[in-house]
């Protein structure tokens, strides 16, 4: 399954969220053009998959680590994207999102740095159980 897609569906159909980045929403890496600009945006990645193995069969249950990236020139509003990327996030209504069962997505944990070139960024790990089959 492919954990990139749901992600991507949830974050940019979260209202709150998309008043405070826009369409500004990437998987791995952000667009060079929206490095360059003072513009927040988001990225997100797969950290791990951890398959749930049985004795005869194919994991059915993979847990995925997926780390979210808040980027912006502004300590607050760095906050406040943070807040609304955990309310999307964090214990996420079991469901299909854009072809991918998610079973469950649990909040882990965050840190915050200060970047080159005047970013604040704000790191959220989640787990998220994920249906294979």
């Amino acid at each position: 399954m492919n954990i990139s897609k749901a992600i991507y569906y949830i974050l940019s159909n979260h209202s709150g969220l998309n008043s405070l980045v826009s369409n500004r929403i990437y998987p791995v890496r952000a667009p060079q053009a929206v490095l360059q600009s003072s513009d927040p945006y988001v990225v997100f990645d797969k950290i791990s998959i951890i398959p749930t193995n049985t004795q005869d069969a194919a994991s059915k249950l993979d847990y995925t680590r997926v780390r979210v990236h808040v980027w912006s020139k502004d300590y607050t509003n760095c906050e406040a994207i943070a807040t609304t990327v955990r309310s999307a996030l964090d214990r996420l209504a079991e469901g299909v999102y854009n072809t991918v069962r998610i079973c469950n997505s649990l909040y882990m944990d965050q840190t915050e740095t200060f970047e080159e070139d005047d970013y604040y960024s704000i790191v959220l790990d989640f787990n998220m159980g994920i249906h294979t089959s």
